[in-house]
């Protein structure tokens, strides 16, 4: 057992690092992702993962510091995992040893052999951010069980005591409570699956919602450190390829928000863009005259036209696949 003397604790260096996201979660944090089935929470982790070790803002909030990234999955098929990889890769970036999967441990990490396995792959990652995806596949028992949750964030505490990381844990929402009348009782990010020993652990709680017209809202109602979303995030979901959430705005549809998150991560030709998106020239065309109307990209009078981020200036361009890059 360690011990530590009032005052040495008093002077302990503890979290006094840059944010992991700025203005959303702090480093050596702890914090529960709450979602539904089929919300898209994974594409929503997989993204955090991708941001952190890349050192790309994650949902226009910036990442100070890239760090070391340990992704620890429970389910899902490993080619799913790896399609949504390369296709965050094209605007996302990460560089190599940065992020590090561990698909389907052998192990529950509430039990013996588990967590001695989870602390032996931390020891040799040294990780900055550990995601657990999903909570409910990763340990034994119910999510029920206060004991086996209380073994289970042990593990977990244990491990980022030892490599003072953050830790995220992804979980879903139990059945909707309604009233006599059938409406939904709104629980907020407390709506988690299981025994109330979860509230104990995080410092905050995201909450993942779908709303009717399929933007997702990320909500933070529950946080203990000096950090709060001054406001929820709505977003959008741009898919199949490039896959990622970007800020919703109002009027910008999904050919439109895929063409975007394109040209914000390297300048591109029309050509292109119908290349990588694999749709239409007028369907692109069209997507591309929205953007600009709106304000969302420039486009350099160059033949082919470039279209780029809005308000990078010409030296700023990135070009890729062969293009020339604009010095005029």
């Amino acid at each position: 057992m360690k011990l530590y003397e009032h005052h040495e604790l008093l002077d302990l260096d503890l979290n006094t690092g840059p944010d992991l996201v700025q203005g959303l979660i702090k480093a050596w944090d702890k914090v529960l992702v709450v979602a539904r089935y089929k919300a898209g929470k994974s594409v929503l982790s997989q993204q955090l993962a991708h941001c952190v070790a890349g050192g790309h803002d994650f949902l226009g909030h910036p990442v100070p510091t890239s760090r070391v990234v340990l992704y620890i999955m429970g389910e899902g098929d490993l080619d799913d995992f790896q399609e949504r990889a390369r296709a965050m890769q094209k605007v996302l970036p990460v560089p190599a040893d940065m992020l590090q999967w561990a698909p389907f441990p052998e192990w529950p990490l509430n039990t013996e052999r588990g967590q001695a396995d989870l602390l032996k792959t931390a020891d040799q990652v040294q990780p900055g951010l550990i995601i657990y995806d999903p909570a409910y596949i990763l340990l034994q028992g119910s999510m029920s069980d206060d004991l086996a949750v209380k073994d289970f964030v042990r593990s977990i505490g244990l491990c980022q005591e030892r490599t003072r990381c953050t830790s995220v844990i992804m979980t879903h929402t139990h059945r909707p409570i309604r009233t006599q009348s059938g409406q939904v009782i709104a629980e907020g990010d407390t709506a988690w699956l299981g025994a109330q020993t979860w509230m104990a652990w995080p410092r905050t709680i995201f909450l993942l919602t779908l709303r009717a017209d399929k933007a997702r809202v990320l909500s933070c109602d529950t946080y203990r450190r000096r950090v709060a979303m001054e406001h929820p995030l709505v977003l959008t979901m741009v898919e199949p390829d490039p896959l990622m959430y970007i800020p919703w705005q109002e009027g910008v549809t999904p050919i439109m928000a895929t063409c975007l998150a394109l040209i914000e991560a390297a300048s591109r030709t029309a050509n292109e863009l119908e290349q990588l998106t694999e749709r239409s020239h007028s369907a692109v065309a069209g997507a591309l005259k929205g953007l600009l109307g709106m304000g969302l990209v420039d486009r350099v009078s160059v033949s082919p036209y470039i279209y780029k981020k809005k308000g990078a200036t010409d030296s700023q361009l990135q070009i890729l696949d062969g293009v020339q890059e604009n010095t005029s």
